[in-house]
């Protein structure tokens, strides 16, 4: 970080340990933070010099009938701070949404890693502020190409300057508590802006070596093809890969194609806008600050996904066990159906073609991510060994579900997995549904005698029967 002897921290902790501790994180990268242990004391130091960056504990937002909201500097937005908190004051953090913060910092993970993300972030809008000089000259450049345009308008064209045409986007994007979220909002603003006529999404998946189009919708967006890299970008979107999606593009957007990348944990893109927009009145848009403004709003949504971390969708073998006999001796969790995916014709043909390397951990992250993203309604997942898969989806969903997963596992990309790529996969070959009767007994003989009962065709079929539920 720059000047990291001039960056000004201030700690306003409940708990003078904790305080330590943080205080410690800040001192590893050669920041020296100062305690404060009354909103009364910071609220007048704040007053005379303001803190580069403030860490409040949701504890102390509140000293009698004063409020840190409350403090001038704060409503003005011209004091930096994001939060601490633990399990047990979580819940306290309602009364911080709709504060402009910097995101969350939890006792109960690590706290160098989630200072130094929120510290980037502070320190790009730092680095903007020294190069405010150039910045302002950029301005007037810009204000005195409006002049010339408008002189060459017609008469009842009242043009708009690039500040207030960003500033009408952003006010339809608002602010985001996690990264689904900013997804969501983030298209509904693209849709809504008057000045896109149409546009899609890229993101890089979790494996690094895909590209694949958000599953939104809208009148103006368009779901792209997924794009395999050849090479993985484990640093974000390259520029091989933005080259790829942006001739991809043309054949759905049409017209000249735009691209803003939205930059997260990586030096570059973790998101590719692709749009075709009204270049006419944009003819004066700063497009890196606004790629710039939206990469810090997504930035704050990936600080507040790191409190809302939830594996409660993935179960043990041993709680889907327990899960399988409440149903079968209580008959509990009714609204939940039993389904088995079974691995084992694609494992057989792995043993079978030994010689040709497959690659495990990519295919089980991508088919993973996969299958949750393709079901619609809630669902609970286990892993029992390499070979099945427990699913448990809810019955109002199952109609709609299962026919997903039918033609998710007959069109999942099994081949890329393969070393040789060439290789061919039948439909037998694939993955498949099987039922059977919920108990953790009669699954477990079943699995060992390989007599799994009333197997399913995962080859979707116009005339495939509703599941009988």
């Amino acid at each position: 970080m720059n000047k990291q002897k001039d960056f000004q921290v201030a700690l306003l902790m409940d708990d003078i340990t904790e305080a330590q501790e943080l205080s410690i994180a800040f001192r590893e990268i050669g920041i020296y933070a100062h305690f404060y242990q009354t909103l009364g004391e910071l609220w007048v130091d704040a007053k005379t010099r303001t803190p580069d960056l403030t860490i409040v504990d949701v504890k102390k937002m509140s000293d009698g009938e004063v409020l840190f909201q409350n403090h001038p500097k704060v409503k003005k937005d011209s004091m930096c701070f994001a939060f601490y908190y633990k399990e047990e004051s979580k819940m306290l953090l309602n009364s911080t949404y709709n504060l402009n913060h910097y995101g969350y910092v939890k006792k109960e993970i690590s706290l160098g890693g989630q200072i130094q993300t929120i510290l980037r972030l502070r320190n790009k809008e730092l680095f903007l502020k020294d190069e405010n000089g150039e910045l302002s000259q950029r301005i007037e450049r810009i204000q005195k190409r409006t002049k010339v345009l408008s002189a060459q308008a017609e008469k009842s064209f009242q043009y708009e300057d690039v500040h207030s045409l960003m500033d009408e986007f952003f006010k339809g994007l608002g602010t985001s508590t996690d990264v689904k979220s900013f997804c969501r909002n983030l298209t509904q603003a693209f849709n809504a802006w008057e000045y896109c006529y149409s546009f899609s999404v890229y993101k890089l998946s979790k494996n690094f070596q895909k590209l694949t189009s958000l599953d939104k919708t809208g009148p103006k967006f368009r779901v792209l093809p997924d794009l395999w890299l050849n090479v993985p970008c484990n640093e974000g979107i390259k520029g091989y890969a933005r080259d790829m999606a942006e001739d991809v593009s043309r054949d759905y957007l049409l017209n000249s194609i735009r691209g803003v990348e939205v930059k997260g944990r990586f030096e570059n893109g973790d998101l590719l806008v692709l749009g075709n927009f009204d270049e006419k009145r944009l003819q004066a848009f700063d497009w890196d600050l606004f790629g710039e403004r939206i990469s810090n709003l997504y930035r704050t949504a990936l600080v507040n996904d790191l409190a809302k971390v939830d594996y409660s969708q993935e179960l043990t073998s041993f709680e889907a066990f327990s899960l399988l006999d409440d149903i079968y001796f209580h008959q509990a969790h009714k609204d939940s159906k039993f389904i088995n995916l079974d691995l084992s014709p694609m494992l057989n043909l792995i043993k079978e073609k030994h010689g040709n390397r497959f690659y495990w951990k990519s295919f089980i992250s991508d088919f993973k991510e996969e299958l949750i993203e393709s079901m619609t309604g809630d669902f609970k997942f286990s892993f029992y060994g390499a070979q099945n898969i427990m699913l448990f989806i809810n019955r109002k969903n199952l109609d709609s579900d299962f026919q997903t997963l039918k033609f998710f596992l007959n069109d999942f990309s099994y081949f890329k997995y393969f070393e040789d790529t060439t290789i061919l996969i039948s439909n037998s070959d694939k993955p498949v549904l099987t039922t059977t009767a919920p108990s953790s007994i009669n699954f477990l003989r079943q699995i060992e005698t390989k007599e799994i009962v009333n197997r399913i065709d995962a080859k979707p079929s116009i005339n495939s029967p509703v599941f009988n539920v």
